[in-house]
């Protein structure tokens, strides 16, 4: 199988989260696959093998990747310029131009400004955090008139934690929430109330829950969804990069 932008995403977070130095990791075959998977568009494409899905979740994929290998094989001006495009009228982030803004992709887009140093080029930051905060009921959902569900708490909140209106939250009553998602027999965090926990809702509710500076759990580090830890951690990696050139 070809490689996928996905797959190499998750497979660095976990080496970072783990302690691994990456110096296994093909860093310069990595990069050099990047550079290929750009679009006329701007936007990228997940595979080398071609793709139906070419949209903001493997933008953010991508920026991620460069961010932790600290080399940018990509024009950052036309990737800004696709993301800005897929602003919705409300302000928040559709999956690509014209699409339905939605909180999974608009985190994508604000975190892959924020690793690009370019949160300038959000087309119009009030805007985008009323639709932020308003998606907020006792959780958060992921777009207007759609129910609450677990990830969703992660997405807006560290939305928000970039843009630095994570303090207008409800913390209270998202914990509320979430803690009606656990399992109190096995353990982990599903969807919604009493549905069967899974792996991706219990990372996404610890996440958020670390957002809320809930005790016992490590700061979070929003553009990357890793502790604090791990992500000082990859600042010393990339201080060897540095010395290495």
């Amino acid at each position: 199988d070809h490689s996928h932008l996905a797959a190499t995403y998750s497979a660095l977070m976990i080496l970072l989260t783990l302690g691994d130095d990456l110096t296994r990791v093909d860093r310069d075959a990595i990069l050099h696959t990047i550079s290929e998977l750009q679009l006329p568009s701007g936007c990228i494409q997940p595979t080398l093998n071609g793709s139906e899905s070419t949209d903001m979740r493997f933008i953010y994929c991508a920026c991620a990747i460069c961010y932790c290998l600290d080399s940018w094989p990509i024009d950052k001006d036309s990737l800004c310029t696709f993301i800005s495009r897929s602003a919705s009228y409300e302000g928040a982030f559709g999956q690509t131009p014209g699409g339905e803004a939605h909180s999974g992709s608009t985190y994508c887009a604000i975190a892959s400004l924020y690793l690009m140093d370019r949160l300038l080029w959000l087309p119009n930051t009030d805007r985008l955090k009323r639709w932020l905060l308003a998606r907020q009921r006792s959780g958060f959902q992921g777009r207007p008139n759609k129910d609450v569900d677990t990830c969703y708490s992660f997405w807006i909140g560290a939305s928000l934690s970039m843009l630095d209106s994570l303090d207008f939250v409800n913390k209270s009553a998202n914990r509320g929430y979430l803690m009606t998602t656990q399992d109190n027999v096995i353990g982990g965090f599903g969807k919604d109330y009493d549905i069967t926990p899974d792996p991706l809702h219990t990372m996404y509710g610890i996440c958020s829950l670390s957002l809320m500076e809930e005790a016992g759990l490590e700061p979070l580090f929003p553009p990357l969804a890793i502790s604090y830890r791990a992500y000082k951690y990859l600042c010393q990696l990339h201080t060897k990069y540095t010395h290495n050139v």
